[in-house]
């Protein structure tokens, strides 16, 4: 039987901690990425990925949670500016829900999808700091609220 928990240090020399189902499936790996950056990942007892906590190219930190066939279901992390991201999908992979900075600095976005990940509602702020609210259907036609006269 293999060792269900080992701990020591990677080829690299980094601290490594493994834990293991008694049938040798890898469950949780806490150590270095091949990038020496921090990492944490958790697999279901068949080997199925379900949660990697780390840093992703940029060196920002990063969380993704998959289902159990594997499909990513939750991002969380930043862009490649800094700003926070939260992405949510459903079990086929469809956008739910995006949220995170606007591009153009002017606050929040965001964005809610129909069930074919085609973009219905988005809330945002404009460049003076109101809300603005956009409603639409499937084809893309809709409308957008601002506050005013």
């Amino acid at each position: 039987m293999a060792p269900l928990i080992e701990a020591g240090s990677g080829t690299d020399g980094d601290g490594l901690l493994t834990v293991s189902s008694n049938t040798g499936t890898g469950l949780i790996y806490a150590g270095a990425s091949t990038d020496r950056h921090g990492l944490l990942t958790v697999s279901s007892n068949t080997g199925t990925g379900l949660i990697y906590a780390g840093a992703n190219t940029d060196r920002h930190g990063l969380l993704t949670v998959k289902s159990k066939t594997g499909t990513d279901v939750i991002y969380a992390g930043a862009s490649t500016d800094g700003d926070g991201q939260l992405r949510v999908k459903s079990k086929t992979g469809a956008d739910l829900i995006g949220v995170g900075a606007n591009t153009d600095g002017t606050g929040f976005f965001f964005e809610g999808y129909n069930k074919t990940g085609e973009g219905v509602v988005q809330l945002s702020a404009d460049d003076y700091g109101n809300g603005v609210v956009y409603a639409g259907n499937r084809k893309g036609e809709g409308r957008t609220l601002k506050p005013g006269p």
